[in-house]
């Protein structure tokens, strides 16, 4: 009797110690991470791509410049897989999710060429890191099928963004879109009484344009552009050496009065070496106009030194530099 009795209480310790031991539990799934961004770079654009869907964009649009970069996206387009023309790799879509394509390609027209390093793109606005990429690179983003996904690239302290999906842009820098710029060739006949110089031709070549951003002065302050000139000699001439003074031989003229001109412009004996005149003024960005006259002061150096009493006599003394949107 006193056996059944512990073998039954044994029975129903095991039970209750059973019931004291809590169930395992499948650990709680981790919040959602946002996948990295691939970057496929050494791309050009396939010609025989083809996505769900895709727009090809001229080169024109789908533009972004700063002062020493720029971006142009060639195709936008999205897709459940990607093209083995694209990469061989992708990250893992969740449900409801898709690839976001868009390819890097060469810089527009003039801008400086350098990879982007300071990106990242915003998937419904929350940041995913983008790698260091510059022209021919795709770039892959998985998203939400209506999620928007911007690329957002900071340089020279600005921000500036694109859409991955449609190729809009925003939070632009005025005086880039579009870039305003002209030129003017001024055609000098030179006379003396020494033979070295006499009935020879020297030409001012300027060209100008009007930029947010100055290389000397920085960005220019809310509602102005800075007005950059470049001014170089030709002469008709070698083996003289020409020096010309930029304060008394120029004059700019904006629609607030007169522009600060100052520097030297000189050409080498041998025609090879031309420093040119640099200006950088201050002006409203809605600037339309420029005058731009000459009158030539300075010297000219003949191998038997500077040569006097010459006098310039210019076939187009007053020019307008027009800087139409």
């Amino acid at each position: 009797m006193i056996r059944r009795l512990a073998v039954f209480g044994l029975i129903l310790l095991s039970a209750c110690s059973a019931r004291a031991t809590p169930p395992a539990v499948s650990p709680a799934p981790s919040p959602s991470v946002f996948k990295p961004v691939q970057v496929y770079g050494g791309k050009p654009r396939p010609q025989a791509l083809e996505l769900p869907f895709i727009k090809i964009l001229a080169e024109q649009d789908a533009n972004l410049r700063w002062p020493g970069a720029s971006l142009h996206l060639d195709l936008v387009g999205a897709a459940p897989t990607v093209d083995p023309l694209i990469g061989d790799t992708a990250p893992l879509l969740a449900a409801g999710e898709e690839y976001v394509i868009a390819h890097v390609g060469a810089q527009p027209s003039g801008a400086p060429i350098r990879d982007i390093s300071d990106a990242v793109i915003k998937v419904a606005g929350k940041p995913v890191p983008v790698p260091k990429f510059g022209r021919d690179t795709f770039i892959v983003v998985p998203a939400k099928k209506e999620a928007i996904v911007r690329l957002e690239i900071t340089d020279t302290d600005r921000m500036q963004w694109i859409d991955l999906r449609t190729a809009e842009t925003g939070n632009l820098i005025d005086g880039y879109y579009p870039r305003r710029r002209d030129g003017s060739s001024l055609a000098c006949d030179i006379t003396s009484p020494t033979k070295a110089i006499d009935e020879s031709t020297v030409v001012l070549m300027a060209g100008a344009t009007l930029e947010p951003w100055s290389e000397t002065r920085g960005w220019a302050p809310k509602g102005r552009l800075w007005l950059v000139l470049e001014m170089k000699i030709w002469y008709s001439r070698n083996g003289i050496t020409v020096s010309l003074d930029g304060a008394t031989t120029v004059k700019l003229t904006g629609p607030q009065g007169p522009l600060p001109v100052s520097g030297t412009m000189t050409l080498s004996a041998d025609g090879r070496v031309a420093v040119p005149l640099l200006v950088t003024a201050d002006v409203p960005a809605d600037l339309t106009v420029v005058q731009l006259a000459v009158d030539l002061h300075g010297t000219f150096t003949a191998a038997a030194g500077v040569v006097p009493a010459w006098k310039a006599t210019c076939e187009t003394q007053q020019d307008a530099l027009s800087f139409q949107p």
